[in-house]
């Protein structure tokens, strides 16, 4: 990315790469570029940043090839994997009161059926299933979803708010 950077001055704010995901062959590197803080906390007598021109947003990264493309996502898409054929799943704008959301390399969008109000998505490898926490007012519980069909299975009791969280697959 350091081709398309501009010189550093004190006006301008920094281009942020953030790493989002990685194919589970790590032949692909999911980044996000986002702009930097704009708000100078520390400056005395400046003002704050100005925000650089950039076109902001998710790229993929090809390891062996070298080469980077746009992805087809919204720059709010929270990521939770990017799978091997290039699909990446998550949640558009956050994941309260969303579905889940498979997008393909061409920006086609699938929805999963019965998805809704799950968050800290742990996806297989081949992206067929996934754990989840399910997100409730006073409640917490861990699930296991079928991606294609929407089915859950539900691993854990229901405890007390936060007691379940970040669900990994082994």
């Amino acid at each position: 990315m350091t081709h398309a950077g501009r010189p550093y001055t004190q006006a301008l704010a920094s281009v942020e790469t953030l790493i989002s995901a990685w194919s589970p062959d790590s032949r692909r590197l999911l980044l996000a570029v986002v702009p930097g803080a704009t708000e100078c906390v520390d400056c005395e007598g400046r003002g704050d940043w100005t925000t650089r021109q950039y076109d902001y947003g998710y790229y993929i990264y090809d390891v062996g090839a070298r080469t980077l493309r746009k992805a087809n996502l919204d720059i709010d898409f929270e990521v939770a994997a990017l799978l091997e054929d290039g699909r990446v799943v998550g949640f558009a704008r956050g994941c309260r009161d969303q579905p889940i959301k498979i997008v393909s390399p061409t920006g086609k969008v699938t929805a999963v059926p019965g998805s809704l109000n799950l968050c800290q998505l742990d996806v297989s490898k081949d992206g067929s299933s996934a754990v989840a926490a399910v997100v409730q007012s006073r409640s917490s519980s861990i699930v296991k979803l079928d991606l294609i069909t929407g089915e859950s299975t539900r691993l854990t009791p229901v405890g007390a708010e936060s007691e379940f969280q970040f669900p990994k697959l082994s």
